[in-house]
């Protein structure tokens, strides 16, 4: 279905939720409980997931001719009142893969939604920007940060960080 902005239906959205986003959470809830040990669950979903026009993305396109900008800022754990009353497993599971041990603050991603909605940033339009600590891109094994892909080391014997440096792990062996 394609349709301007204006013209997206509340049914057609909650459809598309409810397949896309509901059906691989029930899927994953009903038999998890009863999976022996060692079971894998797959969901498989489409590409255009990655590419589909977003709300965000239709209205970067739609008003833009009228000096209308649209863009998008993707945070990741960002310290809130909400999240005072969060599970600390879930606290300590964010920031477990955090490099910088902390939440993000609300002061930290204010100044970069007040640069977007200036005139400093008219010719930025259609950006998504991703303020996380690297929650995405990092995780921790054995007490090393380590970049997501191919095995990188984060220290050198000098003490220096080399992250292009693959560790021993993801060496060819001879």
């Amino acid at each position: 279905m394609r349709a301007r902005l204006g013209e997206v239906e509340l049914a057609y959205l909650n459809r598309a939720l409810a397949v896309n986003t509901a059906g691989p959470l029930l899927g994953i809830q009903a038999p998890a409980p009863r999976m022996p040990a060692g079971s894998a669950i797959v969901n498989v979903g489409s590409v255009a997931a990655l590419t589909a026009p977003t709300p965000s993305r239709v209205a970067a396109l739609e008003p833009a001719p009228r000096g209308i900008r649209t863009d998008l800022v993707h945070r990741g754990y960002i310290e809130t009142p909400l999240m005072a009353s969060a599970n600390p497993v879930f606290v300590r599971a964010h920031l477990a893969v955090t490099p910088q041990g902390r939440p993000g603050t609300v002061d930290e991603i204010a100044p970069l939604v007040v640069y977007l909605l200036s005139d400093e940033a008219s010719c930025v339009n259609g950006a998504e920007i991703t303020v996380e600590g690297r929650l995405r891109g990092a995780r921790r094994c054995r007490g090393h940060h380590q970049c997501a892909g191919p095995r990188l080391r984060v220290s050198s014997s000098a003490g220096r960080a080399w992250p292009w440096r693959p560790s021993s792990a993801s060496r060819p062996r001879r």
